[in-house]
Parts: structure tokens; sequence; C-alpha cells
């Protein structure tokens, strides 16, 4: 089990909770492949530019919305469910030790493999 919100919530829960968007995917995937810390402003450019190219179907074209966006929503979610690291203050941005990298965040079954892991963890 889970707390999120201060509810209990079942690993598969909290995966479609995390994970249905998928621009959420979409920041994994880049930060799984990343070889150092980004910044939130770099991390939305490289967004906004998989956004331009049809990789990230549900993101704002703009970089400047895709990292308010980042900041307020997407980053602090991640972080409370300890899939990576945000300091909101310096707009650093690690990710490490997931056992999905890349573009296997952007697979359908996406959701299946998360839960499995966290079953197992």
């Amino acid at each position: 089990m889970t707390v999120e919100y201060g509810v209990r919530r079942a690993p598969e829960r909290v995966a479609w909770s995390v994970l249905a968007r998928p621009l959420t995917r979409s920041v994994l995937a880049i930060l799984t492949t990343a070889n150092e810390p980004l910044d939130r402003s770099t991390l939305a450019e490289t967004i906004a530019e998989r956004a331009a190219a049809g990789r990230a179907p549900d993101s704002p074209r703009d970089d400047r919305d895709v990292e308010v966006y980042l900041h307020h929503s997407v980053l602090p979610k991640l972080d409370a469910n300890a899939l990576l690291e945000y300091d909101p203050v310096n707009g650093i941005v690690v990710c490490e030790d997931l056992p999905i990298t890349g573009d296997e965040w952007l697979e359908p079954t996406v959701l299946d493999d998360f839960a499995d892991f966290e079953t197992r963890s």
C-alpha cells in the first residue's frame, strides 16, 4: 500500500494516478536518459520540442506554459511518489534508479509494469 494525499492506495491506483497523463510519462522518459540533473527550464524546452514533434500529445507547445505546469503540478506529484527528486527553489530535477527508462515510459503497458514493480518493492 502507498499513502497518497492521506489515503492508502494500492500500487495500481498510484500508477494510474501518477502516470495517467502522457506529459508525466514524457518527463520520466527524458529524465531517465539524462546523464545529469536537469533544470526545470531545460526540461520544459525539451518537452515543448517533443510536443512539436508529436511525442508529447497532451502538453502545451509553449515552453513557458510547460514550465509553469511542471513546477506546480507534475514535478511535485512525481517527487511525492518518489519517482524523482525536485528542488523547487533551484528548479533542479534528478531521476535515478527507476526500473523503466527512456521511451519505455511512453508504452501503453507502463502502468502495468510500474504496478508490478511497486508490488515487488
